[in-house]
């Protein structure tokens, strides 16, 4: 090692080091509780050839901290509002979740989302009937965003889902249970705005049974405003043809406690959704 830095200042070996010892003390953290011996020890003789040089002689780059998850909403949810259907029906929708962390909520980290069992049940007063419009068993998004490639870790975002929703098909109701996979990568423009290109592949209970589903997203989080956007592609059977889906949400935070969201999309029977979130 000494030979190959000999080429170097010594202020960039000083840089170089540093690099390498925070990389290895953050794979050794990684990998607890069983380390690789191997590492500890590339990690020694990075620090003795370390102690060997001067201290920094410039401050190290301040990286700006991230906001702390406890800041934001709580995790548990309970929502009342009014939502639309294809029809132009309108019903009182409920949902609940005892964990959620979703993209357009104060609780994200960095555009991850993390839910669990999230319930939404309507009331028709028209047709005096309580139904389900959707059961997420579970929805899972990692999104990448890293702007320089780490080693032995995979540069490739991917998203999970179980669910059950409410689905129109030649104007009668269906439930379509889902349980779909995708990877694909992301990137961040700023702090502000996140992007992301998934390739789903979905299995359905509901013909078509396996289906593609190509997809760009873009994240926007603002101080007390967050937002969601996707736009792609659906297979509708065995012969490569698709339809063009969309979607999005906005939600506005009041309070910690309190936000009022909106969501659209052409993908459910429910097509529009709008009402006020409570959190503890």
């Amino acid at each position: 090692m000494s030979a190959k830095l000999a080429m170097f200042t010594t202020d960039q070996q000083i840089k170089i080091l540093d690099a390498l010892l925070a990389y290895q003390k953050y794979r050794l953290i990684a990998e607890e509780p069983d380390p690789d011996p191997k590492r500890r020890e590339a990690k020694d003789r990075i620090l003795l050839a370390r102690l060997q040089l001067p201290a920094r002689s410039t401050p190290p780059l301040e990286v700006p901290e991230l906001p702390s998850p406890a800041q934001g909403s709580r995790p548990m949810v309970f929502g009342i509002g009014i939502a639309g259907e294809s029809n132009g029906e309108s019903f009182l929708r409920l949902h609940w979740s005892p964990f959620k962390q979703d993209l357009v909520g104060q609780n994200s980290l960095e555009g991850n989302e993390l839910v669990v069992l999230d319930l939404a049940v309507g009331f028709n007063n028209n047709e005096h009937k309580i139904f389900v419009d959707q059961l997420d068993l579970i929805r899972v998004r990692k999104l990448n965003t890293k702007q320089v490639a780490v080693v032995d870790e995979s540069p490739l975002s991917w998203q999970l889902r179980i669910s059950a929703t409410r689905i129109e098909d030649n104007k009668e109701k269906h439930y379509d249970g889902v349980m779909s996979f995708g990877i694909g990568y992301a990137w961040k423009w700023n702090e502000s705005f996140t992007g992301y290109g998934i390739v789903d592949l979905a299995a359905h209970t509901h013909y078509p049974l396996i289906r593609l589903r190509p997809h760009l997203g873009m994240i926007i989080g603002l101080e007390t405003i967050r937002g969601w956007l996707y736009v792609g592609a659906e297979s509708v059977n065995y012969n490569s043809d698709f339809r063009g889906i969309w979607g999005g949400q906005v939600q506005y935070q009041l309070t910690d406690r309190y936000s009022i969201s909106v969501g659209v999309t052409n993908e459910k029977a429910t097509r529009a959704s709008a009402g006020l979130n409570w959190y503890w």
